[in-house]
This record gives C-alpha cells, sequence and structure tokens, in this order.
C-alpha cells in the first residue's frame, strides 16, 4: 500500500515539474532574431533599439537581406561580416521608434562600432540626422515606414527609407559617395541635391536645388540648378572662404545661414 502510495506522490511530482516548466518557457520573451549579445544600447536616445552583433544578425533572413542590399550600394564597405575577431553592430528597432537627440552617423561607427541602423517601422529623430563625411565611413540607416527628422545632412553614408523622408527645414545629400533610396517623396522646405545618388519619387512642398545627375526623379517642386559648389555657397551665403566651405553644410542645419533663392 505505502509503496503504491510513494510511486503516486512521484509520477504526480514529475508532472508538475514538467508542467512548471512549460510554464516557464511559455512566458519567456521570444527574440525572432535569435541574437546571442542583444543588449540594450546604454545611450537613452537609443532606448527603443537593441544592440546586434552583426555577424549574428547575418543568420536572420530579413536583417541579412538589409546588409546584402546596402553592402551592393556603397561606394565603400568596409565590414567583413565573417570576421569573429571584428566586434560591429547593429541598432534595431522591431517597430516605431523614436530617437530624441542628434543621431551623428560617422561619430556612432567610430565611438560605438554601430554599422547601421534598423528600424522596422517609422522612424522619428527630434533632432538632426547627421553624416558630415563625404569620403569616411559612417553608419548607415535603414527605415521601413517613412523617416521623420529636423533635418538631415547626408554624405557617403547609404540611406534606405520605405515611405517619405520629411523634415522641417532642410535635405541636404552631399557627393556621389553616398547613395539614398526613399519609396516615396522628400519633404522639406529646402532640398538640395549635389552631385549625389538619390533615388526617389520626388520633392514634395519646398525650394529644390540640383547639380549633377539625378536617378530615378519625378520632382513636382521647380528645380533650380547650379553649374558648381562654389555659386551655390556664395547665393546662399555670400562670400565665403574656399577652406572653410565644408562647415556651410551644418551651419545650414544649425539654421545660421538662411538659404536664399537667388543663384546669380
Amino acid at each position: 500500500m505505502y509503496i503504491k502510495i510513494i510511486c503516486v506522490a512521484i509520477i504526480v511530482f514529475l508532472l508538475l515539474k514538467h508542467l512548471i516548466g512549460v510554464s516557464v518557457m511559455l512566458a519567456a520573451p521570444q527574440d525572432d532574431v535569435g541574437v546571442s549579445e542583444n543588449v540594450h544600447m546604454t545611450n537613452s536616445a537609443f532606448a527603443n533599439f537593441d544592440r546586434v552583433d552583426i555577424r549574428t544578425a547575418m543568420s536572420d533572413p530579413y536583417l541579412a537581406n538589409v546588409i546584402s542590399t546596402i553592402k551592393e550600394e556603397a561606394f565603400y564597405w568596409p565590414f567583413d561580416e565573417d570576421n569573429e575577431s571584428a566586434r560591429h553592430y547593429l541598432l534595431l528597432a522591431r517597430g516605431d521608434a523614436l530617437i530624441e537627440d542628434d543621431v551623428e552617423l560617422q561619430k556612432l561607427f567610430l565611438d560605438q562600432n554601430v554599422v547601421g541602423i534598423v528600424c522596422r517601422g517609422n522612424l522619428t529623430i527630434r533632432g538632426n540626422l547627421i553624416d558630415e563625411e563625404v569620403d569616411e565611413t559612417a553608419a548607415f540607416v535603414h527605415v521601413e515606414g517613412s523617416l521623420q527628422t529636423q533635418s538631415a545632412l547626408l554624405g557617403g553614408t547609404q540611406l534606405r527609407v520605405g515611405k517619405n523622408l520629411a523634415a522641417r527645414t532642410v535635405v541636404w545629400f552631399r557627393y556621389n559617395h553616398g547613395y539614398s533610396h526613399i519609396g516615396e517623396y522628400v519633404v522639406a522646405e529646402n532640398v538640395v541635391v549635389d552631385d549625389y545618388r538619390l533615388d526617389a519619387k520626388g520633392v514634395m512642398r519646398g525650394r529644390f536645388w540640383s547639380r549633377g545627375n539625378l536617378h530615378r526623379f519625378l520632382a513636382p517642386s521647380p528645380v533650380t540648378r547650379f553649374k558648381t559648389f562654389g555659386q551655390f555657397l556664395r547665393a546662399q551665403s555670400g562670400d565665403i572662404d574656399q577652406n572653410e566651405s565644408d562647415r556651410v553644410p551644418m551651419a545650414v542645419l544649425r539654421g545660421e545661414v538662411t538659404f536664399r533663392v537667388d543663384l546669380k
């Protein structure tokens, strides 16, 4: 009799242990990327983002496709996803995301080894989106939905936006080492395309200046062409020392230089 009671108790104990284990597994949050090193950024500006090791990200079909597409479009790709000693990361938001500060793409790469920002929803940047460098490496940006920012300066990096790129003041595309694919429209008070590879349906709402060839581009806004960057700078800022011309785009973003229409 006692033996039967003991056997029943053991069976009940094992069943309860199994059921508790299953409940814990179901309650645990599931990570669809399967990232082993997937920690939140210490920078509060990226509170909605996870930091994903780029080599591990290549095992996820969606992220692998993003990286492969950016890599094909990049003028220069310095990252080796197969190098086990290299530590590079993606900042990943799985839905809509908000960044409260400026996003400086070269600093992200140099200071935090961030290769790119990937947002699977809409991305709002309360500050400016900045890539001052036209030749050196900076983090790329991939947004599945729309991207809204105060202003944007895009140099040698790659930007992909599924819908609209909208800025309150200015979007400045600078030099042909960079590339931007905008699924819909660039919406801003002022848009400058200076010898840059831009693919978009067109510019809405504001004034539009362009130099060099445009890729697939239909522009509802009137286009003002300028022959040289110096001509454009003189029109915007008066007589400028050529050695200081590189600071003008940032001065425009910061509101230190006011746009003028006349290019004569």
